[in-house]
């Protein structure tokens, strides 16, 4: 009751001292994920005045829960492309002697044709999301690359957009 009010009331004082206390990157990570600070702080509001949960744990779902699925979305990316360049790698070796055979060699060379084709989307998907940390930690403000800028190329907006790894930790 009174409590919850007067923590709804503090929470638009209580934000930005959490903003200022936290690293660029990081605050406009929470940002971005909510569209602007008063959004932010009229969703923490709102849960709050739902009542059910304390203030800590609201400001915990709503700041520190993004930031912990960006890391996790990051350090997932990074397993699948090393496990995939090792399994690449590896067939790549396994299958060198067939070009030899006539009939199997050029349905190797169709499936290699394959192969880097995927490759080359887990290189480019590799490199949005070291793009993605980029924009994070200027806080779109660099000149050449930005989310404006991303958004006017043809193919790598797509990969830039794609939220592939955002279902894997959905549940986190």
């Amino acid at each position: 009751g009174a409590v919850n009010g007067a923590a709804t009331a503090d929470v638009s004082a209580l934000l930005p001292g959490i903003f200022n206390a936290m690293p660029d990157y990081l605050s406009s990570v929470v940002i971005n994920t909510y569209g602007s600070e008063t959004e932010l702080i009229a969703q923490i509001q709102q849960q709050l005045a739902s009542g059910g949960t304390s203030i800590a744990i609201t400001v915990a779902d709503n700041i520190v829960r993004p930031v912990f699925v960006m890391l996790a979305q990051a350090l997932i990316g990074l397993i699948v492309f090393i496990i995939l360049s090792i399994l690449v790698g590896f067939a790549s070796r396994l299958f060198k002697g067939v070009n030899r055979i006539p009939v199997l060699g050029k349905a190797n060379e169709i499936l290699g044709g394959v192969v880097g084709v995927g490759q080359a989307v887990i290189y480019i998907t590799l490199l949005a999301v070291a793009m993605s940390f980029f924009v994070a930690l200027t806080s779109n403000t660099n000149e050449f690359i930005n989310t404006r800028v991303i958004d006017q190329t043809f193919i790598f907006k797509h990969f830039y957009n794609l939220q592939i790894l955002e279902i894997s930790v959905a549940k986190i």
